[in-house]
């Protein structure tokens, strides 16, 4: 997802990215309101929902403003589930690794 400077009204929600070869994973936007979670109010935060964020290719993906990244159960198209799954993406902004900063598991999932 490449969209510099667009700033998110409503909730970003997505399954995976994956990129493949020669091709930079980008998960760059601009500024997302906030979101309510149970008693939780997230500013920021990207749903990724029963992907896994890993990259075929080994690249770290680049991101943008998003503040946190919480893995979640999902569906697909045809309503069926998908788990939450534990993250295997790398995360970089401005070349650091900030991973572990931003991404956590939705609803306690371990």
């Amino acid at each position: 997802m490449s969209a510099p400077g667009v700033r998110f009204t409503g909730p970003v929600n997505l399954y995976n990215i994956s990129a493949h070869e020669q091709a930079t994973p980008v998960l760059v936007t601009g500024g997302i309101s906030s979101r309510t979670i149970g008693a939780e109010r997230v500013d920021g935060g990207v749903f990724v929902a029963g992907g896994d964020m890993a990259q075929a290719n080994n690249q770290p993906i680049r991101l943008g403003e998003a503040a946190t990244l919480f893995s979640t159960a999902g569906e697909d198209s045809h309503g069926n589930a998908l788990p939450a799954q534990v993250n295997r993406g790398v995360f970089v902004r401005n070349g650091q690794d900030v991973t572990a900063a931003v991404v956590r598991m939705a609803g306690g999932v371990p």
